[in-house]
C-alpha cells in the first residue's frame, strides 16, 4: 500500500510524496512569483532610460506608465479568475497556459518595432502572471501536508523578495551593456524553462464546481480597465471633461455590479487552489465575483 501511494501520488495533499517530486514543486512555484516580482521592478528600473529608444522616444510620459501599470491591472483583473480556473480544468495546464503567455508577452516587449504591440505584450505577460501564480501556489499548498505548508508558503514569500533583489542587482548591468528591451529576453526564456518544467510535476485533483461568474469577470476587467484609464489620460482629458466623466461613470457602474455579483455566490471551493492576498493569507483562490 505504501508504495503504492509512492508511486501514484496523492489527491488532495493526504498521502506520502516523492521527496524529489516535491522539491522540484517548490523550484517551480518559487520561480514562479520570483519572475513576476523580477518583472514588476525591471519595467520601473527601465522608466528613466525609455527616451532612448525611438519606438516609444514620442510616447507622452502619461502613456510611458501604462507599460507598468496595464501590466498589473491585468493581474489585478484576471487572478482571481485564473485560480478557479486551476481548480476547474488543472492547475498543471493553466500554469503551462500562463507561463507560454508570459514568454509571448516578454518576447513581444523584446523585439516589438510598434508601441502599441509592445504595449499589448505588456497586456500578455500581465494575463500570464495571472494564470501563473495561483496555479502554482495551488499547486504547491495541494501537495503538502498541514505540516509542511508553512514552510512552503514561506518559501513562496522568500522567492518573492528575491526576485526582486535579483532584478535590482542584475537589471542596471542589462539596461547598460544592452538596452531596456533586452532586459526582458530573460524574463521570456526563463518562461519557457518554467514551461518546459510542467510536464515532471505532479498532478493534483481536479474540483468540479461551477464555472466563474462570467458576468462579475467582466465587470471586474472593466472596472479596472476604466480606472487605469482615469488615471493615465485625465490630466489629458480634463478631470471634468466629458470623456473622463463617462469612463470613472463606467468604472463606478462595473465595479458596483461585480461587488453585487459577487455577493449572489457563497465563498467556496478547494481553498489550497488559490491565493488569497487579503490580511496577508495565502490561501483560497475564491474570492466570490467569480466564484459559481
Amino acid at each position: 500500500m505504501i508504495s503504492q501511494q509512492r508511486l501514484t501520488g496523492e489527491h488532495g495533499g493526504r498521502h506520502a510524496r516523492p521527496r524529489s517530486g516535491l522539491l522540484m514543486l517548490r523550484l517551480v512555484a518559487g520561480a514562479v512569483t520570483a519572475l513576476v516580482m523580477a518583472d514588476t521592478v525591471g519595467t520601473t528600473l527601465t522608466m528613466p532610460t525609455l527616451s532612448r529608444d525611438p519606438v516609444v522616444r514620442a510616447v507622452p510620459l502619461s502613456e510611458l506608465n501604462l507599460l507598468t501599470t496595464a501590466n498589473l491591472a491585468t493581474i489585478a483583473a484576471l487572478l482571481v479568475s485564473g485560480g478557479r480556473l486551476a481548480d476547474l480544468i488543472g492547475r498543471r495546464i493553466v500554469l503551462a497556459v500562463g507561463a507560454a503567455a508570459f514568454a509571448v508577452g516578454a518576447l513581444l516587449v523584446t523585439f516589438s518595432p510598434f508601441w502599441p504591440v509592445l504595449l499589448a505584450g505588456r497586456l500578455v505577460q500581465g494575463a500570464g502572471s495571472a494564470l501563473m501564480l495561483p496555479a502554482a501556489l495551488g499547486l504547491l499548498l495541494g501537495q503538502c501536508d498541514e505540516r509542511r505548508r508553512p514552510g512552503a508558503v514561506a518559501l513562496w514569500g522568500a522567492a518573492t523578495g528575491v526576485g526582486g533583489l535579483v532584478m535590482h542587482a542584475a537589471g542596471g548591468f542589462f539596461l547598460d551593456a544592452y538596452g531596456w528591451r533586452l532586459l526582458y529576453l530573460p524574463l521570456g526564456l526563463t518562461a519557457i524553462a518554467l514551461l518546459l518544467l510542467v510536464k515532471v510535476l505532479p498532478t493534483a485533483q481536479l474540483h468540479r464546481h461551477r464555472a466563474p461568474d462570467l458576468v462579475g469577470t467582466l465587470s471586474l476587467i472593466t472596472a479596472t480597465a476604466a480606472l487605469v484609464l482615469v488615471v493615465t489620460y485625465g490630466a489629458r482629458w480634463g478631470w471634468t471633461s466629458l470623456i473622463a466623466l463617462i469612463t470613472t461613470m463606467t468604472m463606478i457602474s462595473a465595479g458596483g455590479l461585480a461587488l453585487a455579483r459577487s455577493r449572489r455566490h457563497p465563498a467556496g471551493g478547494d481553498r489550497r487552489g488559490a491565493v488569497a492576498l487579503t490580511r496577508g493569507e495565502v490561501g483560497g483562490l475564491s474570492f466570490r465575483c467569480c466564484t459559481g
